[in-house]
């Protein structure tokens, strides 16, 4: 139904809970929603389990590259450190990218990757179509069910899901991005593993931190994944005084 009288069109859980109903009470493999430009499928699993846009794509590039004999798969920024620690010892490589679903295409074509997640829910596999088509990650999802043999819920008990959250500090569009400019450098000298493609990314032992600057607020977020929970809150805690104080300086 385009005019989405059963949920509002954003595919987020909070909306899902007929598709939930829906499935349990069929007990159907799967279900998908799909957003309103069809770009974008989220999925919950046989149990009635929303699945994330990364856990999703784990599942589909597991499959991706057992039978390409490795290749490689792009994750942006903000994805799951989950994406390397499944992927690469399966044979991937994955490259992470910006943020924004039109660099999957663009590395996709550039690199010849054979997967690409973006957190926001957009998934490409260009072997079927070189952009990010809703329809062909449930299809092709149905197709590794299939093949595997197993529920879906299954598959996904063998994906990590490590406990992650976002937060957005307040900052004046005049400072933010000199703010950036001074945590990059600052990370750059202190940490051994920084990304500065888009924002600052700094990957730690047991997590990582991602820092941009919204390019339609007065706002710089800041995203933290971690293996624990004690040590998403560490992490938190420890760059978000980092955050803060910056911003405060400059104010």
């Amino acid at each position: 139904d385009p005019f989405f009288r059963g949920r509002p069109s954003e595919p987020k859980p909070e909306n899902l809970g007929r598709l939930r109903e829906l499935v349990l009470d069929e007990q159907l493999a799967f279900g998908v929603a799909f957003d309103g430009d069809g770009d974008r499928a989220v999925v919950v699993d046989d149990a009635g389990e929303f699945l994330s846009t990364d856990r999703l794509g784990i599942i589909l590039a597991s499959s991706l590259v057992k039978r390409h004999g490795g290749g490689m798969v792009l994750a942006n920024v903000e994805s799951s450190m989950a994406v390397e620690d499944v992927l690469v010892p399966l044979g991937a490589r994955v490259k992470r990218i910006k943020v924004g679903h039109t660099f999957l295409t663009l590395e996709a074509k550039k690199e010849g990757a054979i997967f690409g997640v973006e957190r926001s829910g957009h998934l490409i596999i260009p072997e079927h179509v070189l952009f990010d088509d809703a329809i062909t990650a449930p299809l092709e999802l149905a197709r590794i069910l299939k093949e595997e043999g197993k529920s879906l819920s299954g598959l996904a008990s063998g994906v990590p899901q490590y406990p992650s959250l976002s937060r957005a500090f307040d900052c004046p569009d005049s400072i933010k991005f000199r703010v950036l400019d001074e945590l990059r450098e600052e990370f750059i000298e202190a940490y051994d593993r920084v990304n500065t493609m888009d924002g600052v990314r700094v990957d730690l032992d047991d997590g990582w931190v991602l820092i941009r600057c919204s390019n339609t607020s007065p706002v710089i977020r800041m995203t933290v994944e971690a293996r624990s929970d004690g040590k998403l809150r560490s992490i938190e805690r420890e760059f978000g005084e980092i955050l803060g104080s910056r911003i405060a300086s400059n104010g």
